[in-house]
């Protein structure tokens, strides 16, 4: 887990919510933790059809060290 490949995943999550039209993106906040090599994600989404808002909150674990 490095800063690009951070980058690279919170590029990728904004073009998957930027392209459902189910949701809007209201916030997206990634917090690696490169000890670990984790790297979590919380997402603030809108679901259009329901008028509601809800977090989906996921965690990405990478094999291997450093």
């Amino acid at each position: 887990l490095d800063d690009e490949t951070v980058d690279t995943i919170e590029d990728e999550l904004q073009t998957v919510f930027d392209y459902d039209p189910r949701v809007i993106l209201l916030e997206l906040d990634l917090a690696p933790d490169f000890a670990t090599n984790t790297l979590t994600v919380g997402a603030s989404l809108q679901y259009v059809e329901l008028n509601t808002v809800d977090l989906f909150d996921f965690n990405i674990e990478f094999e291997g060290a450093q």
